[in-house]
């Protein structure tokens, strides 16, 4: 999965300086759809169903099978999380590459490659920065700690009303987010919108693995269980106590 997840950093990085195609709009409404998206997609897919041949693909680009995620391993995937962070050119997409095992995740991977920051981890190993292990997330007060949100979320108004509450940065992709929570190069991500699961799958595991917590703002955990889940929003902090006082200042409004 490591060497798979670096080629397609690889590709990202050709497609950037070369420049790239936008496709046509997706059906969900969503404009930002490139030629990258999809040959990264094609080598991921094609590169690990071939090693793990038995396992089954979930991606945002490929349509998926309704047993997919009924298998006993499957891979939850984002090609290109933040392609609109793709098209902007600002560095802050990343590759997701999440594995559930059993409905759970058991592996991460987050690489963001234009800022050479590969983040990654299985059940047991910690999480790792371009190879380095991390320590474990340590426990934070919300006041004074750094909320990293969704550029598009701050465009569209939605962390304006928490600003005298919280300090916050707005970051790209909600992969490449939840991630640095994970590694303590930010203390929390909350987001207010919607999410699939390819979106968090391997953010999820790499802030679990590190000791923090995930969970949706109204204490639901996350299941792996159907093609058509989505989440309403998340929180992923470093401990449950935490991520309750940030849930509260969210709910609030």
């Amino acid at each position: 999965m490591t060497q798979v997840t670096r080629k397609a950093g690889e590709i990202a990085r050709e497609f950037q300086a070369k420049g790239f195609k936008q496709l046509d709009m997706k059906e969900k409404g969503d404009p930002f759809l490139t030629e990258a998206d999809i040959a990264i997609d094609t080598h991921l897919k094609t590169s690990l169903m071939k090693a793990f041949p038995d396992y089954g693909w979930y991606s945002e680009e490929t349509k998926p099978t309704e047993e997919c995620l009924t298998k006993e391993f499957c891979f939850v995937v984002d090609p290109i999380d933040g392609t609109r962070d793709f098209v902007e050119r600002n560095g802050e997409f990343s590759i997701s590459v999440g594995l559930i095992h059993n409905g759970k995740p058991v592996v991460g991977i987050v690489y963001a490659p234009m800022k050479d920051r590969f983040i990654s981890g299985a059940k047991g190993t910690g999480v790792m920065l371009n190879g380095e292990v991390q320590p474990a997330i340590a426990e934070k007060n919300v006041a004074g700690s750094e909320v990293v949100v969704s550029r598009s979320e701050t465009r569209a108004g939605l962390w304006a009303p928490f600003e005298d509450k919280l300090n916050i940065g707005v970051v790209g992709s909600a992969a490449h987010k939840i991630a640095l929570v994970a590694i303590g190069m930010a203390d929390a991500n909350p987001s207010l919108k919607p999410k699939n699961l390819w979106d968090i799958c391997a953010g999820q595991f790499l802030v679990e693995e590190a000791g923090g917590h995930f969970v949706q703002l109204n204490g639901e955990e996350i299941e792996y269980t159907d093609i058509n889940y989505r989440l309403k929003n998340y929180v992923a902090g470093p401990s449950k106590a935490y991520n309750t006082e940030l849930m509260q200042i969210l709910n609030s409004k």
